[in-house]
């Protein structure tokens, strides 16, 4: 696993181990010093300098001792930072948190104008015959009206649209989803409504009826699982997390992690 120094921590794995001898030389091997270092053993001690070697660090200690112990081909001074194991994510869904990183966020989006900007500029990475994202909440506008299939038609009169609510229970969609999924002002679902505006579908499915257009939507396939295995990864490194456990994956998922892993692309160590 890389090594990565943030401004505030270092993000690795806990890989402890005890060495003996005098002046140890081992390939790659850095010196931290001057760092306040949580090691989570027994006791919860902490010390003030470690020794990585090949990736992995092999002793925690004391400035004085490990400069006597260890000869360094590097020798980097943290100036008091601290440094903490990995974290580790005992339930998560890592893969589908990745495949969420490919649609357009509208998380935090104050209008319709905003939102319209966002899709512009990003859209779908998955998968370009559909225009999907997640995260907007029409009490965070000024309006505070659900949108409609118009305002997403202006932009996308031909690719249909499936934006899903912040909460989950509810997605906005375009007239060219609605027609695909040959919804009308007469379709009804046990457990959810199609919204009318004028008689008509208005763009808004509310709970179950949002099944009637998100089934249409292709799967991701292996290259986009693959892609979003590795963004996930990405920001999880960045911010100390380097062990997940990702609840509810299937047989191909589960293959394709391992290869992943096997091949050296993904260094998050899951359980699944």
């Amino acid at each position: 696993m890389h090594l990565r120094i943030p401004f505030v921590l270092i993000l690795c794995s806990m890989v402890v181990s005890e060495s003996s001898g005098s002046a140890l030389q081992k390939r790659d091997t850095i010196l931290f010093l001057n760092a306040q270092i949580y090691t989570v053993d027994d006791v919860f001690s902490t010390a003030d300098a470690m020794v990585v070697a090949e990736g992995r660090i092999v002793e925690t200690g004391t400035a004085g001792n490990l400069r006597a112990k260890y000869r360094a081909d590097a020798i980097i001074d943290l100036g008091g930072k601290h440094v903490y194991p990995g974290f580790i994510d005992s339930h998560c869904h890592f893969l589908y948190y990745g495949l969420g990183l490919q649609e357009a966020d509208l998380t935090g989006t104050a209008s319709v104008e905003e939102i319209m900007t966002r899709l512009r500029g990003s859209g779908s990475k998955r998968n370009r015959q559909w225009i999907t994202g997640r995260g907007w909440d029409q009490n965070d506008w000024e309006s505070k009206m659900y949108p409609n299939r118009q305002m997403l038609d202006s932009i996308f009169p031909d690719l249909p649209v499936y934006l899903t609510r912040i909460d989950g229970h509810a997605a906005w969609v375009n007239t060219v989803a609605l027609k695909m999924a040959g919804i009308t002002s007469q379709t009804r679902v046990k457990g959810g409504r199609v919204v009318l505006e004028n008689g008509s579908p208005s763009g808004i499915l509310i709970d179950n009826a949002m099944n009637l257009v998100s089934r249409l939507i292709p799967p991701p396939d292996l290259p986009a699982k693959r892609m979003a295995l590795l963004e996930a990864q990405a920001n999880c490194f960045a911010v100390g997390l380097t062990m997940v456990c990702d609840a509810g994956l299937g047989y191909q998922e589960v293959s394709l992690i391992d290869s992943l892993q096997k091949n050296g692309e993904l260094s998050m160590r899951i359980y699944a």
